[in-house]
């Protein structure tokens, strides 16, 4: 069972952050102006991860997606106003409600008296009273006086309610390495932080060469990277950035390094791999954005 925090109770009464943004923006606003918004960065953080904002030359400005988002009750407050309610909701917004501390996990604890008389007299024998079974009408659990006297056959068994609620159970489980990965990844995007992508395929260009490791290096060998048969190799950025990269493999160019010597295969460059390191988004990303902040 979970129940709401102060912050939860909150976002219930007043809309979640990044919905009060988007009426505040009204349809687009500076920067300048947005982070005077109060929670600005939680709201920011969570519009861009939801798309309903877009970020352009220091204007934000509301999606198509942000526009119908007004109008509609999202599932983080649908599920705030169940856990208000019943207590409960969808285990994966749960999840990230957790994440945002908006809600917090109770445990119920029912506690029964037990008669410690009528508990002992049951199944301590003594001397001057005889064990008896106790006098039920009918059977909801088989006890083993019960078998030995064959007092079952005398008395009906109750009948099972299929309807009433049983525990949940839960048995995949994520590997917890990927786990990790992931509530590190929505911590980060929940904080603003922009995500990278780039593509599974790559050419070693962006995989390794860009990178400075030399076309001769072990770790480009067929037992190390799984190459493509078909194509077997890819496009080049423009030659301008080739042409520094070749300059910095041969003789280290502006960099004040010596290089690796010998000639760097512009036919190497292009051959087709599954990209082997996610650190060639990193350097895909450096050059699309350049001398953007990010």
């Amino acid at each position: 069972m979970y129940k709401l925090t102060e912050e939860g109770k909150e976002y219930l009464k007043n809309n979640l952050p990044e919905k009060q943004l988007l009426n505040f923006l009204d349809n687009e606003k500076p920067m300048q102006e947005v982070v005077k918004f109060p929670k600005s960065k939680i709201a920011i953080g969570w519009a861009r991860k939801n798309s309903w904002i877009n970020i352009e030359n220091g204007i934000v400005k509301i999606t198509d997606s942000g526009k119908k988002a007004r109008s509609e009750k999202t599932r983080e407050e649908v599920a705030l106003e169940d856990i208000d309610k019943k207590g409960d909701a969808d285990q994966e917004i749960i999840k990230v409600l957790l994440s945002r501390n908006l809600i917090e996990e109770t445990k119920d604890v029912i506690v029964t008296p037990v008669k410690r008389k009528s508990f002992w007299d049951r199944f301590k024998k003594s001397e001057e009273k005889e064990e008896t079974i106790p006098e039920v009408s009918e059977i909801a659990q088989l006890t083993p006086d019960m078998i030995k006297t064959c007092a079952w056959k005398s008395m009906p068994f109750r009948k099972y309610n299929v309807n009433v609620p049983a525990p949940k159970v839960y048995g995949g489980k994520k590997q917890p390495y990927i786990q990790f990965i992931e509530d590190i990844r929505e911590r980060l995007i929940g904080l603003g932080f922009q995500e990278m992508k780039g593509p599974m395929v790559e050419t070693f260009f962006w995989n390794s060469d860009v990178l400075f490791m030399p076309q001769d290096h072990p770790a480009r060998g067929i037992h190390d990277i799984f190459y493509l048969k078909n194509p077997t190799t890819g496009d080049l950025p423009d030659e301008n950035l080739v042409a520094k990269v070749k300059a910095t493999h041969e003789g280290g160019w502006i960099t004040e390094s010596t290089g690796w010597g010998g000639t760097w295969s512009k036919e190497d460059a292009a051959k087709l791999i599954m990209r082997s390191q996610t650190t060639a988004v990193s350097a895909r990303t450096l050059f699309e954005t350049g001398d953007k902040p990010g």
